[in-house]
């Protein structure tokens, strides 16, 4: 009984190349893990650091922005400050030049009633000196009369709102010599 081993020899040599085959199959599956282990690994570091630069990005843009916000209020705080100043010293000045226009005005005023009663005085002064001059000669009226129109048109043109006065004074001087 000789046995037909060569059958189970190519059978055990076909199961041999597929085990080598498989292991060749397995190697290089083996190794394609291991390379996208790898790659996962690298990933994974580049993501970290990535998250890691992010977070100081970030963190770096909330300082900024902080610092900005506060620079923005206190700039702002700083420019209402100033305007308010502005509003202050402009309503002082207000209040101040108010003050003086209202003291400039009872000054004028002033100024106004006391030219206006020294030409009054005058023209009452000429007219009796006129009345004295005609009634020590009354020849000569005409030239008094004359002379104390014309200092009294003289003193109208320095003092315009007078012209009242003097009219009046001429239409009541023939009155006062009689």
């Amino acid at each position: 009984a000789k046995v037909d081993f060569s059958a189970e020899k190519v059978l055990r040599k076909k199961k041999e190349r597929n085990m080598v085959k498989l292991a060749k199959q397995l190697n290089i599956r083996t190794q394609s893990i291991e390379e996208k282990e790898q790659e996962i690994d690298q990933l994974l570091t580049t993501q970290a650091s990535l998250e890691q630069r992010l977070a100081a990005t970030r963190k770096e843009l909330e300082e900024l922005t902080t610092t900005q916000e506060k620079a923005s209020r206190d700039h702002h705080a700083e420019w209402t400050e100033a305007q308010n100043k502005q509003r202050e010293m402009t309503r002082e000045f207000d209040e101040k030049l108010a003050a003086i226009q209202k003291d400039n005005a009872k000054q004028c005023q002033d100024l106004r009633r006391q030219i206006l009663s020294t030409s009054l005085e005058a023209d009452r002064l000429r007219m009796r000196l006129a009345k004295f001059e005609m009634a020590g000669n009354p020849n000569n009226m005409d030239q008094v009369v004359q002379r104390t129109l014309r200092a009294s048109m003289k003193s109208l043109q320095v003092n315009k709102s007078r012209r009242f006065t003097f009219f009046v004074a001429v239409l009541l001087f023939p009155i006062c010599l009689a």
